[in-house]
């Protein structure tokens, strides 16, 4: 689904308009779910602009949210985004954070999220903090599906002893 401005979603779809007319707008919303997988995504951001010719929305302050039915729900905020609605691909910048209901977090400045392959990857400066420790490093995959992470390089790790007694 595809919103922009306040109030319900037009019933009209945006394809239906004269090609090369650009859409701009604000507090743009778009749902993808997967009732198979069990999978959620709910993206809003204050500000967007689309290209009817082009399968790529443009967007600032953003917010994803990600429910699974086997993990705890994701929350992801940055400055600035493009997500093309071919691939499910979103390529992400600015003071990005993600952060889970199991007191984890993610902190960097680019981070690309492909929603059908599950994956999140960034080959910038990363910082994981969880429970009881906090790592550092370059470059980042994290697999949901999975569940599984890989810092690729510069790796600094600290082990908080007062969160395991």
């Amino acid at each position: 689904m595809f919103r922009s401005g306040q109030g319900p979603a037009a019933d009209t779809p945006l394809l239906n308009k004269p090609a090369q007319t650009n859409v701009a707008g604000e507090n743009f919303h778009y749902t993808q779910e997967d009732l198979a997988k069990g999978i959620k995504y709910t993206l809003d951001a204050e500000k967007g602009q689309v290209s009817e010719n082009q399968p790529v929305y443009e967007l600032k302050g953003i917010r994803i949210r990600m429910e699974s039915k086997d993990r705890p729900p994701l929350t992801l905020t940055c400055q600035e985004g493009k997500l093309d609605r071919n691939t499910d691909v979103i390529n992400l910048k600015g003071h990005i954070l993600v952060e889970s209901e199991d007191q984890y977090r993610l902190l960097t400045e680019q981070l690309t999220y492909d929603m059908k392959g599950e994956q999140l990857t960034t080959d910038q400066p990363i910082r994981l903090e969880g429970p009881f420790f906090t790592m550092e490093g370059r470059g980042l995959l994290i697999d949901v599906k999975k569940e599984t992470y890989k810092i690729q390089k510069h790796i600094k790790t600290v082990i908080n002893n007062r969160s395991l007694l």
